[in-house]
């Protein structure tokens, strides 16, 4: 008597939707996100101009930022089958491209973007001052 099996048909691995651009304040954040068709052994390698910022597990990173940045914290989320990168107190000067590469245990890699970084002046800040009497 033989047993039913459980078979997982995997197709070739891509990309679900377009890494998006992002605008943001100087010392704000900005979100860069990728969805992917499979979730079993990927490892996601974020560049940003081309350099390496970060790779393999989730964790804060700063390797290829420049010093004034707070920071990088790439994360998983649905089981792995999407990556984020969240940049934080982002310089005025940081506009850039951002991009994503994606390998499989397999051995297929694919490059997500580029997708701009704008940032933009901050808001003054307003003093309002009371008229006298």
């Amino acid at each position: 008597i033989s047993r039913p099996i459980a078979v997982e048909v995997v197709g070739p691995l891509r990309f679900l939707g377009e890494l998006k651009s992002v605008t943001t304040r100087a010392g704000g954040r900005a979100l860069f996100a990728v969805q992917m068709s499979q979730a079993s052994g990927l490892e996601f390698t974020w560049m940003f101009n081309g350099t390496r910022i970060t790779s393999g597990v989730a964790g804060v990173k700063r390797v290829g930022l420049p010093p004034e940045w707070n920071g990088a914290v790439m994360g998983w989320a649905s089981g792995r089958v999407a990556a984020f990168l969240e940049l934080s107190g982002v310089p005025a000067s940081a506009s850039g491209q951002i991009s994503v590469e994606v390998r499989s245990s397999s051995g297929s890699v694919l490059l997500g973007g580029p997708a701009s970084l704008r940032v933009e002046a901050p808001i003054p800040k307003r003093i309002a001052v009371q008229p006298s009497e």
